[in-house]
């Protein structure tokens, strides 16, 4: 038997609702971050979400973020132009926290290649917010 492609989120532990909430927290806690730097503020930055990109609908929660891109057009797609931000896998740990892989493209300088890492969301007074100081339980 073929080995069965990852899914993109427990649909039977993770509402569509929760898994867009956490994605959207993650990718806050992603684009604080690379803020710091001044060379990714300059690009143009792309999200995908669970494997797709992200929708109009979807984005509409960065209003503030002017250099987010909604589709791929005659843009140059180089690590040098534009930054990716793809929410990949999401997998409930407990009722309060979530284990969230990402990958970027174009966000460490010191990268030419997708930079993959597991972030921890967590629910609390009702929003989800990631905590870098949790270990990651992938």
């Amino acid at each position: 038997m073929a080995p069965q492609p990852q899914v993109p989120y427990d649909t039977w532990s993770i509402s569509e609702k929760d898994a867009l909430n956490v994605a959207e927290a993650t990718l806050r806690y992603q684009f604080e971050q690379a803020d710091k730097s001044r060379e990714v503020r300059k690009k143009k930055w792309l999200v995908l979400v669970f494997g797709d990109s992200a929708s109009p609908e979807f984005l509409s929660r960065f209003s503030d973020r002017t250099n987010l891109i909604e589709e791929v057009g005659d843009e140059e797609l180089t690590p040098s132009k534009i930054a990716l931000f793809a929410i990949q896998h999401a997998k409930r740990i407990d009722a309060t926290t979530i284990s969230v892989t990402t990958s970027t493209i174009g966000v460490d300088p010191s990268e030419d290649r997708p930079v993959q890492a597991d972030l921890v969301a967590v629910l609390k007074d009702g929003q989800w917010k990631v905590d870098p100081s949790q270990p990651s339980q992938q």
